[in-house]
C-alpha cells in the first residue's frame, strides 16, 4: 500500500528541485528514504532538505525546472514497508479511517469517515447519527485501542471544538 507523505506544490529554482508540502508530523522521514513514488511511479531522490517546514527534493530523473514543472500538483509516497516501526502508542492516520470512535465518557459517536489537512490543524470528520467535524489536536489525546478496534478521544476537548453538520 502506498502511504501519501505530501504535495508537490512548486518548482524550486532551475535544477530541478521541488518544494514539497509534507502530511507528516515529523518531517525528517523525508530524509532517510532513498526511492519515493509519485503517481506510482518510483523515482530516485538525490537530495532532501527541510527548510521553513517544508521540504526540497531533488530526484534524479527530474533535472531542471521544466520537469519539476511537469509534477507540480502531484501526491509523494512510499511504500509501507519502508516506513519505520511505530514506537508504542503510535498510528498512522490510515490506521484510524474506518474505525468506530468514542469518547472518554463511553458514547459512541460513529465511524471515522476522513482527516483532511487544510494547513492549520487537520479535520476528523466522523459519521454516526449527525456528521460531526472536530480538529486533529494534542488535546484529544487520541488512542487507538487494537483489540477492540475503537478510536477513543477526550471528550471536553472534543465538546469545545465539535462542529455538526445540520
Amino acid at each position: 500500500m502506498v502511504i501519501q507523505l505530501g504535495d508537490i506544490i512548486k518548482a524550486q529554482g532551475l535544477s530541478g528541485e521541488v518544494k514539497v508540502k509534507p502530511l507528516l508530523r515529523d518531517a525528517s522521514l523525508f530524509k532517510s528514504l532513498k526511492t519515493m513514488l509519485i503517481d506510482g511511479i518510483p523515482f530516485k531522490v538525490s537530495q532532501v532538505s527541510i527548510r521553513q517546514g517544508f521540504v526540497y527534493i531533488r530526484f534524479e530523473s527530474v533535472s531542471d525546472r521544466n520537469r519539476a514543472e511537469a509534477i507540480i500538483g502531484k501526491k509523494v509516497g512510499v511504500d509501507e514497508s519502508l516506513l519505520p516501526a511505530l514506537n508504542k502508542g503510535e498510528f498512522y492516520i490510515k490506521d484510524l479511517i474506518g474505525k468506530e470512535v468514542m469518547l472518554s465518557s463511553g458514547e459512541l459517536l460513529g465511524r471515522l469517515e476522513s482527516i483532511e489537512n487544510y494547513g492549520s490543524a487537520d479535520i476528523i470528520t466522523v459519521r454516526g447519527d449527525k456528521v460531526v467535524r472536530f480538529p486533529f489536536v494534542k488535546k484529544l489525546n487520541v488512542t487507538l485501542d487494537n483489540i477492540t478496534g475503537y478510536v477513543t478521544i477526550d471528550e471536553d476537548c472534543f465538546s469545545e471544538n465539535a462542529v455538526y453538520e445540520d
